[in-house]
């Protein structure tokens, strides 16, 4: 990542993430990529997580029944995948439901698997109320599903980092900017922001339906493990391997676009045998808590002495 530095009087660059994950279809269990996938950093080996995660999202919903999008989704990474080739997207539909399907989506790569995902599908992903008049008694009821109350707004400690005051990051290969706090957290909870487009520098083509998803998908599998614990207060831990070994994002609702600060409080449960496990709530900029991600990461580093 560098710092974002004010550009005066350059146009913006649109991006358009369409370019970067469309897939053509085969059959109707048989898609491929149309070009190769981004890698995180030029000198960094195989293709960012968040873009193989994203193509798989949209390989699901491309072989759902319309109006089907993402409530869950189950990956893992087999072995890096190589930014010189495409990826064809093998689909077993495990489920028809009414309200929920399930597609088993895995990537093949020169002829191996590299990455497998379960992902199942839903038409009930929304907040929206409808307000009809009950017949015959003048009353007027809320029907559908209510807001997800658990940590339905920031609470303090992700108003810690205030817009404001904070570092601003972005990675133009990536199209992600990151606004983490100035100041170490004196908690064990992280708090920052991310979007996708570098801001100040990118437009974002307006996004259709599944490709929100995929823009959602691809900005969760950015964590710099390293940085975040030496903001949180544990330094100079360098890691010598940093790989994610599997991803889950639990959506909640579908009022997420990507393109606006998502806010996240993100959290390392667990490190020890070369192994973090991580879980990051991800809010909208309503406030509203709209996804979990829960990931394990493959850390090696200097950290025996810095327990957690």
């Amino acid at each position: 990542m560098e710092k974002i530095k004010e550009l005066k009087h350059q146009p913006l660059i649109e991006v358009d993430i369409a370019k970067e994950i469309n897939v053509e279809k085969i059959s109707e269990t048989h898609y491929t990529g149309l070009k190769p996938l981004l890698k995180s950093y030029l000198g960094r080996r195989g293709v960012y997580g968040g873009a193989i995660c994203a193509q798989a999202v949209l390989v699901a919903i491309r072989s759902s029944p319309k109006g089907f999008r993402p409530n869950a989704m189950h990956t893992f990474f087999i072995r890096a995948v190589d930014e010189e080739s495409v990826i064809d997207w093998k689909v077993q539909k495990i489920s028809n439901g009414r309200s929920f399907v399930n597609r088993s989506v895995n990537a093949i790569q020169n002829g191996k698997l590299v990455f497998t995902a379960n992902i199942s599908l839903t038409l009930n992903n929304t907040l929206k109320l409808e307000t009809k008049l009950r017949q015959g008694q003048g009353l007027e009821l809320e029907l559908g599903s209510k807001t997800f109350t658990y940590q339905a707004t920031p609470g303090p400690k992700l108003d810690i980092c205030n817009l404001r005051e904070a570092e601003l990051l972005g990675n133009s290969i990536l199209h992600v900017s990151i606004k983490f706090p100035v100041a170490s957290q004196p908690v064990d909870v992280l708090p920052y922001f991310i979007k996708y487009g570098v801001e100040g520098r990118e437009t974002i083509r307006p996004l259709t339906p599944e490709y929100e998803y995929c823009a959602f998908t691809w900005i969760t599998d950015w964590m710099e493990l390293d940085r975040v614990l030496d903001v949180m207060g544990y330094k100079d831990i360098i890691a010598t391997f940093d790989a994610s070994l599997d991803h889950t994002v639990y959506f909640h609702d579908d009022d997420l676009d990507p393109t606006h600060w998502i806010a996240v409080s993100f959290k390392t449960t667990r490190l020890n045998h070369d192994r973090a496990l991580l879980i990051c709530n991800m809010f909208n900029d309503k406030g509203v808590h709209v996804a979990t991600v829960v990931q394990e990461r493959l850390f090696k580093g200097n950290f025996d002495k810095n327990k957690l």
